[in-house]
């Protein structure tokens, strides 16, 4: 018998478990491992290179961004049913002054960062109300714990509602990203009764398609066919607006733009007319084909590139 042949008759007893194993075998099972190791590896390399790519993308098309816990959010300026708008829309706009610490900046600016430490103080300013009526969204604000304020008047937003940088899964799942410089667009251009109006896009985050950014029934479909989309008059049964303003609310949304993009776009997929909110404003998903091809129907007849 050849030194091959014997060697392809020895066997190998695992101690742990007492099967018999021949060379062939062994060599068999290592190859396997060897290539799912390699397989998970690579799996491993092209998810971190998307998720780069996604974030790269994000901050040149969309800019910086928060992730918000947008149901917490709503709960917090909810009370017996009724949602605060005009606050809570307010509180959007602090938020587009964090850090990475979740401490508010303004003053002291250095490029286009305001580098000083945000006070109570600063807030009329900052939010271009009264001094009167800033106390009052002050008060509010501490007192349902979105904005906590130090001895010295410093303020910090609560990391429950809103968080900026690195995230574990947990929290990234139940969050939205929202972006600044939409947010402070809509903001400024805006008059302050007009606020409780712009805070309905909070209150349609969870509605909002995960893959698709679509205003629907089921948020977490990702099969576009099989989206269940919110007719207008859905909608205002779930912002309690009288279904009879319907047709007024829809032209109201649609007068809402940012960078010359409209904040709302209807369109029809499917056989089903669908109402999706630009990501330019916010985005849950994660894939950046998705992103892109959902960002350009909004650039459609705009002439941006």
């Amino acid at each position: 018998m050849t030194n091959r042949a014997k060697e392809k008759s020895t066997e190998f007893v695992q101690m742990d478990t007492g099967e018999v194993l021949t060379v062939e075998q062994i060599v068999k099972e290592y190859l396997q491992e060897e290539t799912e190791k390699r397989s998970n590896q690579v799996r491993g390399l092209n998810k971190r290179k998307s998720k780069e790519e996604l974030y790269q993308y994000l901050d040149f098309r969309y800019g910086s961004f928060s992730f918000n816990r947008y149901k917490r959010v709503i709960d917090a300026f909810t009370n017996e049913g009724k949602f605060d708008g005009a606050t809570c829309f307010k509180f959007m706009y602090l938020i587009t002054f964090m850090d990475y610490d979740n401490k508010l900046r303004y003053g002291s600016k250095y490029g286009d960062k305001h580098r000083g430490l945000m006070t109570d103080r600063d807030l009329p300013e900052v939010l271009r109300i009264s001094r009167k009526q800033a106390g009052i969204v002050r008060d509010k604000l501490t007192a349902l714990g979105a904005v906590i304020i130090d001895n010295d008047g410093n303020m910090t937003i609560n990391p429950e509602l809103v968080y900026k940088g690195s995230l574990n899964k947990g929290y990234k799942q139940n969050s939205a990203r929202v972006f600044e410089e939409t947010v402070r667009e809509l903001y400024e251009r805006s008059k302050t009764r007009e606020h409780a109006r712009l805070a309905i896009f909070i209150q349609l985050l969870p509605y909002i398609n995960i893959y698709h950014n679509s205003i629907c029934f089921n948020p977490e479909e990702k099969d576009a066919m099989l989206v269940e989309p919110m007719s207008m008059i859905d909608i205002c049964k779930m912002l309690g607006i009288n279904i009879k303003n319907a047709t007024r609310t829809e032209r109201d949304l649609f007068k809402i733009s940012v960078a010359g993009e409209y904040m709302i776009g209807k369109f029809l997929r499917y056989g089903k007319y669908s109402y999706c909110i630009n990501p330019r404003l916010y985005y849950k998903g994660s894939s950046i084909n998705d992103l892109k091809a959902l960002g350009n129907l909004f650039l459609i007849g705009t002439g941006i590139k």
